[in-house]
């Protein structure tokens, strides 16, 4: 299968956690042209930045971004949430094409791992995450549904994998199908994710 490359930015593109409780389910679109590849993006500065009412926060670790937000307006206690996510784009393009994040939804105690992709994806093959050539052990992540923009797939982030994770600081691989059956390969860079786990774990503690 052909693979096709796109450059890694640390950016915003929705959020994962929160699109993680939603349930509506759509099938995937036909299928079109994967873009070309987008250079990779200097890496920003390691400084909490408020967005507009300082109700959300960001910080940069490397090439991850901590992003975190009140969950409901609505609420009289509205819950903090966060997550570290990166996000991938095509040359030319402002709008991420995928996401690969680390949250804890508001309904669960535990880490969850998330992969954000279009909507031009086979459900034949997971998706699947190598952390660089050292780590033998592919991390396989099932799809959980698709919402009129974006697929989904998630599994809880186990111990194991977050402690390897944790050691790694070179660009690994994710992989995934999409709707012309072609291999979509997008590098995830490491740099950065241990100080991004441990500043999460300081904003959401178990």
């Amino acid at each position: 299968m052909k693979s096709v490359f796109f450059g890694v930015v640390a950016t915003a593109f929705l959020s994962v956690v929160a699109a993680h409780a939603q349930t509506q389910t759509q099938k995937p679109a036909p299928p079109s042209t994967p873009p070309r590849p987008a250079p990779q993006a200097a890496p920003a500065p390691e400084k909490p930045t408020g967005e507009e009412g300082a109700e959300a926060t960001t910080a940069m670790f490397g090439d991850w971004q901590l992003r975190c937000w009140r969950a409901d307006a609505a609420a009289q206690v509205r819950a903090r949430m966060c997550e570290i996510i990166q996000s991938a784009v095509a040359s030319g393009q402002a709008t991420p094409l995928s996401q690969i994040a680390i949250g804890r939804p508001e309904s669960s105690r535990g880490l969850f791992l998330t992969v954000v992709v279009p909507v031009n994806t086979s459900f034949a093959a997971p998706v699947r995450v190598l952390a660089g050539e050292g780590d033998k052990e592919t991390v396989d992540v099932a799809w959980s549904r698709c919402l009129p923009t974006a697929c989904f797939a998630t599994i809880p982030a186990t111990n194991d994998m977050i402690r390897r994770w944790r050691q790694r600081n070179e660009t690994g691989r994710m992989t995934y199908v999409n709707g012309a059956g072609a291999e979509i390969a997008l590098p995830i860079s490491f740099r950065g994710l241990a100080r991004a786990l441990d500043a999460l774990a300081r904003e959401q503690p178990n």
